[in-house]
């Protein structure tokens, strides 16, 4: 029984002990099961997460490929993140680097909503920088609205984008570090709930404010933000066009306006006053209300759109250039007549681009270059510039075109030119086919040409005259004469120049008698300075010489530049034109270095100045050979006072011109007055003034700085000893009176000192030379006015020549009654008495 019981007892155990095992067992297998779904978990996770990594590296690639123009690639850029993140509004905000509490709206990608946006391109939240007062629109801060629609506190600007546009779910992040953001990038869905805290979304749209990044801080982008921030807020709308045309580029690049008016026949063209558009100024630089400097001034014209570039451009949907106006000038039987405007300067090459809005044309942005150009490096540039300032000036000005008309309109009846500078004119029929320009290619075509000058009626009339702008084609015809003659002469030797007889050298070089093209030439021979601030001094002399044009001033022919020198040994004999017969010729030729050719000891280079030969000498030779001055009873000398005056008044006419120009001569003084046989004149010659060597270019101030103070010791002014110190016209006044003692006086001023000495008597002492007794008071009187020590003290060269003209016609004038003196006799001829002297 115990026996049996056992067995029983063994049995049960031994069943307890299997189900055991087998619980253990099962226990064992859920755990496997368990861990092996957490792996397989933890695996789709992990391949979510590199799927989900793949793809935004792959956002960030794609953002980084977009167009080489940020301006272009940004609203690229926005359609492909739309397109990327499944959202139906994508819009990028920049701050604008000059106020950080504006952002400026430069992309959209989306229909109505996008729309919705672009009528509010600056957004300015108030009070601080940017991101810093909460969650609305446009600011660098992060915002998530799960459903605008709820009752949670939205943002007003967020509400009110949500109710027109049907947009619930909105999410906003910052581009750039969050606390100085650059711009932000907002997303939304029309859905609610499309964003939900610590979602993919996330991570998508950090990424793509990364990538974004290298876009806002582009130059160019920051250039076009604070040009919208500029034109914001305009209460008039040509202040609001003045500061487009002033800051629409940083490059040398003219800019005009053209608005279409309702009738679609005409446009109102806005552009600079000429001196305004010329100066190029960097984007960013001050504009007042009106736009900037000249008084805010803009210039517009009526044109007709037959026969324009600008009517082209909006038929073809695409921009029209003209790479080469003077080529297209002279093998085009109609031209364009928008080429050359009102202000129109040099204009060498041109490009309009159609301003489009939602299909229609507001009118287009004229951008011109003073060289040849095909626009191809800088297509990007403009288009996305144009693209960027269109819906602003859709918005500022589509409604304002009317008002635009009748304040012109207005202004001209009332002969006003505040603000505007007006004038109108009827274009000519012409053919507009001009080359296509596109934000994929470009290619060439012939376009078309000039535009109107013409003070009338601001509204257009069939049967109106229009006045065309000569000046700036003449100037892009006289680019491409000099540009020909230097690309044929560029290899051969210059076969049209010979060298005769040096007539004078110095430390500058020689001076050579010789024929340019036939005809009697001097050429001046500058040998290749050794460093940029004596090379300066060769380019300014012939800058100025090249640039001037005046009956007293020596003539230039022509600058020719890094010349190569090549020296033979015999000598040959060449007819010469200017009457003298034959004239033994050295055999001296010239070449252009050219770009890739290196210079060494067997390559001498030079700049040779070609000018008129004045064929009578200097005018202190002149003096020395007794043509002023000549002895008298009593052993006095007479001076030939009219004959003086006349030098002097072709001087002073030459440096009234001069300083006309922002010029200061520099070095006027009797070596460098040079007479030429003149037939038509009283006496036979005309006086000529050489030698800019020393010429200074003014500044904005009237001035420029004495850097070394060069120039002819006894001729300086006393602040010219003074490194540092302003030099103004004042100088040449002062370098003038001198000239005038010198002249009369036939000798040197402060004669036999060294000049150690003379510096130090002029600037210490007030040294000033002497007239000799019996010198004409008027005559001696001026010159005393012209070396004054302090230089707003000595008169001006118009106030100079003024009191020459009065004294000669008092000297030409018949003696009041004859006397039976020497100095009587003397004045009745025209001639001053003075002891003798030592000759200059």
């Amino acid at each position: 029984m115990s026996r049996d019981s056992n067995c029983s007892e063994d049995a049960r155990a031994a069943v307890q002990q299997q189900g055991s095992n087998k619980d253990g067992q099962l226990e064992a297998a859920a755990a496997v099961q368990q861990q092996q779904q957490q792996q397989q978990v933890a695996g789709q996770a992990a391949a979510r997460a590199l799927d989900l990594l793949k793809r935004v590296h792959e956002l960030q690639q794609q953002l980084a490929l977009v167009s080489g123009g940020p301006l272009l690639g940004l609203p690229n850029a926005a359609d492909l993140i739309c397109d990327q993140m499944g959202a139906d509004l994508v819009a990028l905000w920049v701050v604008s680097s000059d106020d950080p509490t504006c952002s400026v709206l430069l992309a959209t990608s989306g229909d109505d909503a996008a729309a919705e946006l672009e009528r509010r391109v600056t957004h300015r939240p108030g009070g601080g920088p940017v991101g810093q007062r909460g969650a609305v629109l446009g600011c660098g801060c992060d915002l998530v609205l799960a459903d605008a629609a709820s009752p949670q506190e939205v943002p007003r600007d967020v509400a009110a984008l949500s109710q027109r546009s049907g947009l619930r779910s909105f999410a906003q992040v910052p581009i750039g570090p969050p606390s100085a953001p650059l711009g932000c990038l907002l997303i939304a869905k029309a859905a609610p709930g499309g964003f939900v805290a610590g979602g993919e979304w996330e991570v998508w749209a950090h990424a793509a404010s990364m990538g974004l990044l290298q876009h806002v801080r582009d130059a160019q982008v920051q250039q076009i933000v604070n040009l919208l921030r500029a034109m914001h807020g305009h209460d008039s709308p040509t202040a609001l066009i003045g500061v487009l045309l002033r800051k629409a580029t940083g490059v040398r690049l003219a800019v005009r306006l053209a608005l279409l008016q309702k009738s679609g026949a005409d446009a109102l063209l806005f552009e600079l006053p000429r001196a305004d558009s010329l100066t190029g100024a960097a984007p960013g630089a001050s504009a007042g209300a009106g736009g900037g400097s000249v008084g805010g001034r803009v210039t517009v014209s009526q044109i007709g759109l037959a026969g324009t570039l600008l009517a082209s451009a909006i038929v073809e949907r695409k921009a029209r250039f003209v790479k080469d106006c003077s080529r297209y000038m002279q093998s085009c039987f109609k031209m364009a007549t928008d080429i050359f405007s009102r202000s129109s300067d040099l204009v060498a090459s041109i490009v309009v681009v159609p301003l489009l809005v939602e299909g229609r044309a507001l009118g287009g942005m004229y951008f011109a270059l003073d060289s040849p150009c095909s626009f191809e490096d800088m297509q990007d540039a403009l288009l996305g510039l144009v693209h960027a300032v269109t819906n602003t000036l859709a918005t500022e000005l589509a409604d304002r075109i009317d008002e635009l008309t009748t304040e012109t309109a207005a202004r001209r009846a009332r002969g006003s030119s505040s603000g505007l500078l007006l004038s109108s004119g009827s274009c000519a029929q012409g053919l507009a086919d001009g080359g296509a320009l596109s934000s994929g290619s470009l290619s060439s075509g012939s376009a078309a040409g000039p535009i109107l000058r013409q003070p009338s009626s601001i509204v257009s009339a069939s049967g109106a005259s229009h006045r065309l702008n000569t000046e700036a084609m003449l100037q892009v015809l006289q680019q491409e004469v000099r540009k020909n003659w230097r690309r044929g002469s560029e290899m051969r030797y210059l076969r049209e120049l010979t060298l005769a007889e040096c007539i004078g050298q110095g430390g500058f070089g020689a001076v050579y008698r010789g024929t340019w093209h036939k005809a009697t030439a001097a050429i001046k021979v500058m040998q290749a300075r050794k460093n940029e601030h004596e090379a300066m001094k060769d380019a300014v002399e012939m800058a100025v010489l090249s640039s001037v044009q005046h009956p007293n001033i020596v003539t230039v022919y022509s600058c020719l530049t890094d010349m190569v020198e090549m020296t033979g040994k015999h000598t040959y004999v060449e007819a010469s034109l200017s009457g003298s017969g034959a004239m033994d010729c050295l055999r001296l030729r010239f070449r252009r270095l050219q770009p890739d050719e290196e210079t060494d000891d067997s390559v001498a280079t030079c700049n040779l100045l070609v000018m008129e030969f004045c064929d009578r000498g200097t005018l202190r030779e002149a003096v020395r050979a007794g043509r002023f001055h000549r002895a008298i009873h009593g052993g006095a000398i007479g001076v030939d006072i009219l004959a003086a005056i006349e030098v002097l008044l072709d001087v002073a006419y030459a440096m009234q011109y001069l300083h006309s120009l922002q010029l200061v001569h520099g070095d006027i003084k009797m070596d460098n007055v040079l007479l030429k046989s003149d037939p038509s004149r009283p006496r036979g010659v005309t006086y000529k003034l050489a030698d800019f060597g020393l010429t200074k270019i003014l500044n904005e101030s009237e001035s420029a700085i004495n850097l070394d103070g060069a120039g002819t010791v006894t001729h300086l002014a006393p602040e010219m000893f003074e490194a540092g110190s302003r030099v103004t016209r004042a100088v040449d006044a002062y370098a003038f009176g001198i000239f005038m003692y010198e002249l009369y006086a036939r000798r040197a001023a402060h004669y036999g000192l060294q000049h150690p000495m003379i510096i130090d008597r002029v600037v210490n002492h007030g040294a000033r030379p002497a007239f000799p007794a019996g010198s004409p008071r008027a005559y001696a009187a001026l010159a005393e006015e012209c070396w004054r020590a302090e230089p707003a003290a000595r008169p001006t060269f118009a106030q100079i020549a003024e009191r020459l003209e009065a004294l000669a016609a008092a000297i030409a004038a018949p003696a009041a009654a004859p006397a039976p003196t020497l100095a009587a006799t003397a004045a009745a001829l025209g001639v001053a008495t003075m002891a003798a002297a030592p000759r200059a």
